[in-house]
């Protein structure tokens, strides 16, 4: 007698793994898989491949006029960069201006805080 067929679990192993296969690479080349992964293990902080960009509006009733610097690795150099330039408008307390920190990957903005 020969070596036997494999049957049973073996054959759905396989089946399992093909599957999987299939959807990840799926996933990855129609999907974003980096960023789900941002959203679930950095809710509230920049993953290590994304940056904050920094928004300072003079004017919070003026949404139009604004100033933007891009690319910080962190959200307290964010709101470092943006006290200082509020400090320089003469409104150090905030009371007239406004300001977000968007994490960003690529150019494509995850997330707004303050």
């Amino acid at each position: 007698m020969g070596p036997q067929p494999a049957t049973g679990w073996s054959q759905h192993m396989v089946a399992a793994v093909i599957a999987f296969c299939a959807v990840f690479t799926g996933w990855w080349m129609f999907g974003d898989p980096r960023q789900v992964l941002a959203h679930h293990a950095f809710p509230d902080r920049p993953a290590p491949w994304e940056a904050v960009n920094a928004v300072y509006f003079p004017d919070r009733e003026d949404r139009a006029t604004k100033l933007v610097r891009p690319r910080f690795v962190s959200m307290q150099e964010c709101r470092n960069w943006i006290y200082r330039e509020a400090t320089r408008a003469g409104d150090p307390r905030l009371r007239r201006g406004d300001w977000v920190c968007e994490i960003v990957a690529g150019d494509t903005v995850r997330l707004s805080l303050k």
